[in-house]
């Protein structure tokens, strides 16, 4: 039996991810570093990591900034199997490995029920397979017989499709004329100079390309605009909406640059973190913190465990 497949996925609930105390409690990088620890633990060693600090030195991290982070989001996890784990990715692992055993499973017996009945009377039974496979080696019949055959099948298929279609005169029957493609370029007027003509052009062959070609009423109202607006106008609308990517043609607007221009420039982010500038919310990180680790020495003391474990 092959082994079951490795989990591809896990459920992640972002409400319980930042409902956690201590997930809150990190620093914004550090909330980085520890989805890509959990997600590089579950493709590479499943729930449980041997070596924490050479896996973020494999995500990128140098040495010693491995064994930063590592000392940041240790009270994260736990210790099972001679390694470390986060307890509900380990759960989520328990799972989906249940899961994939399940139907792996039940694909089995399906196709041991689809193609193999140990029944007397199955379809798929011994004897049934072997008298099939009898048939199998019969000679087939000789070629006058295929031809005869053939020929009959024939002749019933050419009385069938003349019932359907019912009597024929021997006529052909009439062909409906193609219609003619439509041209936007036909509507252009013989008389605007080669530069607006080519900017009819140039508008035409845009539309084909965004897979919005012109229809007959939309290239009369277009050239009715050109008459209204005149050349000039007509060659700043082209190459203003072509240059934007617009389905239609808009004339630029002289008002928008100056808008833009007198807007005020957005001057550079802050840099200072929440958690150093606060003390308030550097104090309750540091009581959080102070009754994690007494109630992770307390279960250590629990099961005889070193009170302060060693950094892998």
């Amino acid at each position: 039996m092959s082994p079951t497949p490795r989990p591809r996925y896990w459920q992640f609930y972002p409400k319980d991810f930042w409902g956690d105390e201590l997930v809150e409690d990190l620093k914004p990088i550090e909330r980085c570093v520890y989805l890509a620890l959990l997600a590089r633990a579950w493709n590479h060693c499943g729930a449980v990591m041997r070596e924490p600090v050479r896996m973020l030195e494999a995500i990128g991290f140098p040495a010693a900034e491995a064994r930063a982070f590592w000392a940041s989001l240790r009270h994260l996890f736990v210790e099972a199997d001679g390694g470390w784990g986060q307890p509900r990715q380990m759960a989520e692992w328990a799972s989906a490995s249940a899961h994939r055993a399940k139907l792996s499973a039940a694909g089995r017996s399906g196709a041991a029920a689809r193609w193999y009945d140990p029944a007397p009377g199955a379809a798929n039974s011994p004897a049934i397979l072997a008298a099939t496979a009898e048939r199998m080696r019969t000679p087939m019949p000789s070629d006058s017989d295929s031809d005869s055959d053939s020929d009959s099948d024939s002749e019933k298929n050419q009385k069938r499709a003349q019932a359907r279609e019912g009597p024929s005169a021997g006529a052909d029957p009439p062909v409906a004329p193609k219609s003619k493609k439509f041209d936007p370029m036909s509507k252009l007027a013989p008389g605007w100079p080669p530069a607006v003509q080519a900017a009819w052009g140039e508008w035409v062959q845009h539309r084909r390309e965004k897979r919005h070609a012109l229809t007959p009423s939309t290239t009369g109202k277009l050239a009715k605009r050109l008459e209204e607006w005149g050349g000039p106008r007509f060659l700043a609308a082209v190459e203003h909406s072509v240059a934007n990517g617009y389905t239609g043609l808009f004339e630029p607007d002289p008002t928008a640059k100056a808008d833009r221009a007198a807007r005020p420039t957005p001057g550079p982010p802050p840099t200072a973190n929440a958690y150093d500038s606060d003390p308030a919310m550097q104090e309750s990180r540091d009581r959080r913190r102070r009754e994690y680790e007494a109630k992770e020495a307390a279960r250590r003391a629990a099961t005889g465990l070193p009170a302060t474990p060693e950094n892998p």
